[in-house]
C-alpha cells in the first residue's frame, strides 16, 4: 500500500535517512530504496510516496519516490475532493467591524 510522507533527515553521502508518514510514524530509508536519481538529493521536508517494508525488526521505506509540484496538484485533485462548494469554503475577514472580501 502506497503511503505519503515527508523527509525528516536524509544524507546521500551516508546513504540513509528517515521519513515521517502522515500518521506520524518514522521509517528508515536506504539509498537503494529511492527511485531514480533522487537517491542522492532528497531534501528535508520533501514530500514523498513510499511503501512500507521491514528490515531488522523496524519499519523501512521502500520504493521511495519524491513528489513534484505537479504530482501534488494531481493528488490533491484526485484524492481530496471538496466537501462543499468553493464559495462556501471562504471565510470572510472582519476588520474594524467591516467584512473584507477578496
Amino acid at each position: 500500500m502506497m503511503r505519503y510522507g515527508h523527509v525528516i533527515f536524509y544524507s546521500g553521502r551516508l546513504g540513509y535517512g528517515f521519513i515521517k508518514d502522515t500518521s506520524g510514524e518514522d521509517h528508515h530509508v536506504h539509498i537503494n530504496n529511492v527511485k531514480g536519481e533522487a537517491g542522492r538529493s532528497l531534501g528535508s521536508n520533501q514530500p514523498v510516496t513510499f511503501e512500507v517494508g521491514e528490515y531488522q525488526g523496524r519499519p523501512t521505506a521502500k520504493n521511495v519516490k519524491p513528489l513534484t509540484i505537479s504530482d501534488i496538484k494531481q493528488l490533491a485533485a484526485e484524492e481530496l475532493p471538496l466537501k462543499s462548494k468553493p464559495e462556501q469554503c471562504f471565510n470572510p475577514v472582519i476588520h474594524r467591524g467591516r467584512e473584507i472580501t477578496a
